[in-house]
């Protein structure tokens, strides 16, 4: 299987506008409270002329001009910055690292709360309410500071990032200052990870196809690709004896590499009606066939037109990323409205089906059948059915996942710990 850091390599920074697009005071109870109270000890000091109701008088008029006027013109000088990774897995930690400036030349700024929610696109319910949320305490005159936001995404799905509020209560949590920055950015969740058995999803040679000749590039296999000058240390077996002759001089032969055996890689679509959970978990066994594929050295293409999805053969760490990126953005209650027209793949090339059940399901073409409601056909040893659950059980990992920030959030209330992907994370300037 290839590793984590095969996902996350192809993280972009995404700049966001340099100046807020909407800006808000709000006003809490405890504003409203303060005013009525600065509002009687004016009364007060009229009436009686008491010298020390003119001074409270006078330090709540100022705590009121210093919250909304001195705070939040430092707070008009932060810029921010947000860096994400284009593609996660559903059930990793990822994170989103947001950079704030502040270009004031005299004022710090202070308590800085930054959250961000997600826009969503497609059926995503497991997203609702989701959102990113951390901070920073201090940013002088001129000075940067990073916060990143850890989160775990509970389920696949592409989200889109777009608006950023940074928000400050400092210095006397009578004003908030909210500003509100704009720029789109997609962040593609692909499928769950799941082990598979080694060869489970591998055709026999044969079906693979044999080793065609890779004709762009020179390498060790039996097809001619050109000539060159010898060179001290080359084998004698490769010299071109009469193409030597006819040039005066020693030249050898250079071969072509064997291109690496192809497998198509099917995704049957699932009948309606099929469980959300097991349907996710068909895309997961594709994602792992995928990537097992392309660890053995394969190219693999992949078939799923009736998603939309139709992908040439590739190899390497970039068709993986292409694939992933792809199953993220299917959609589970499309029923084919997606679906796009597109050639087979032409040459030989093994054929792997995924299916979520077998009802319905043509397999006259394929090679391997794999059926991700069978999963004693594709498990490793020592993993057993159990461990893959569906809604009803009270382990589902979406459901957990949503337990489980509900009471990290409740410990925070309580003084407890906080979680690090819904609690503010301060770090120094």
């Amino acid at each position: 299987m290839l590793s984590q850091e095969h996902t996350k390599r192809d993280a972009v920074a995404s700049q966001v506008d340099g100046t807020p697009t909407e800006r808000r005071y709000e006003l809490s109870w405890a504003t409203g409270v303060f005013i009525m109270t600065t509002v009687f000890l004016a009364i007060g000091a009229i009436n009686s002329q008491n010298n020390l109701l003119f001074w409270s008088f006078g330090v709540a008029v100022g705590g009121l001009v210093i919250s909304g006027i001195t705070s939040g013109a430092g707070l008009m000088s932060v810029r921010l910055e947000r860096s994400a990774d284009r593609l996660v897995r559903a059930g990793d930690p990822a994170s989103v690292v947001y950079r704030v400036s502040n270009v004031g030349r005299w004022t710090p700024v202070l308590g800085l709360s930054i959250r961000e929610r997600f826009m969503i696109r497609g059926d995503q319910r497991s997203f609702a309410g989701f959102s990113l949320e951390t901070g920073l305490g201090h940013i002088g005159p001129g000075r940067a500071a990073s916060a990143s936001a850890e989160f775990v995404p509970p389920a696949r799905g592409v989200l889109v990032l777009d608006r950023v509020e940074v928000t400050s209560s400092a210095p006397f949590g009578l004003l908030r200052k909210t500003l509100v920055f704009h720029s789109p950015a997609r962040l593609s969740i692909g499928p769950r990870r799941l082990a598979i058995r080694e060869h489970a999803s591998t055709p026999s040679g044969h079906a693979a196809g044999p080793r065609r000749p890779d004709r762009r590039r020179v390498g060790h296999g039996d097809e001619f690709f050109g000539l060159r000058e010898y060179r001290p240390g080359d084998s004698p077996r490769l010299i071109a004896w009469r193409a030597s002759a006819r040039h005066d001089q020693l030249v050898v032969q250079q071969m072509t590499p064997p291109a690496p055996p192809r497998v198509l890689l099917k995704i049957a679509q699932a009948v309606e009606g099929t469980n959300p959970v097991l349907f996710e978990r068909t895309l997961s066994l594709a994602a792992a066939v995928y990537e097992t594929s392309i660890s053995q050295g394969m190219s693999v293409a992949l078939d799923a037109r009736w998603a939309g999805v139709l992908l040439p053969f590739r190899a390497g760490e970039r068709g993986v990323t292409q694939a992933l990126e792809a199953l993220a953005a299917i959609d589970a209650e499309a029923h084919g409205r997606n679906a796009v027209r597109g050639v087979p793949a032409e040459g030989r090339h093994g054929v792997v089906t995924v299916a979520a059940t077998r009802a319905g399901l043509d397999v006259r073409h394929s090679d391997v059948v794999l059926i991700a409601d069978e999963p004693a056909a594709w498990l490793p040893a020592g993993i057993s059915e159990s461990d893959l659950l569906l809604p009803e059980t009270p382990g589902n990992p979406i459901r957990a996942t949503v337990i489980e920030a509900l009471r990290s959030r409740i410990a925070s209330w309580s003084g407890g710990a906080t979680d690090a992907a819904s609690a503010p994370e301060r770090a120094p300037a």
